[in-house]
């Protein structure tokens, strides 16, 4: 979601985050022990690193997933969604009930 990415195998979980998010760099965690996400283990375990990696550029190929832009930002996109979209009524809700 606005281009960031994530893939799991096991205990790990390789992620990447776009601006103004993150700084578009891999990093690799075991998020069952490191909740918080702070011990990055991509330099310490470079095979698994590379293998995840490759996974993941297989994965994208298979669904034929694309990156968003460099210059792509969420947060002016969801402006510009809601400047589009001001005014229009929501047609897709489900009525409430009494």
């Amino acid at each position: 979601m606005a281009g960031s990415t994530a893939i799991f195998r096991g205990p790990y979980k390789l992620t990447r985050n776009n601006p103004p998010f993150g700084d578009k760099q891999w990093r690799l965690y075991r998020p069952l022990e490191d909740p918080a996400e702070v011990r990055d283990l991509a330099d310490t375990t470079p095979k698994l690193l590379a293998e995840l990696k490759a996974e993941y550029a297989r994965f994208s190929k298979e669904v034929s997933l694309f990156e968003v832009p460099d210059d792509y930002n969420p947060i002016t996109q969801i402006q510009k969604n809601a400047a589009r979209n001001q005014g229009k009524e929501i047609t897709d809700r489900v009525p409430l009930l009494d």
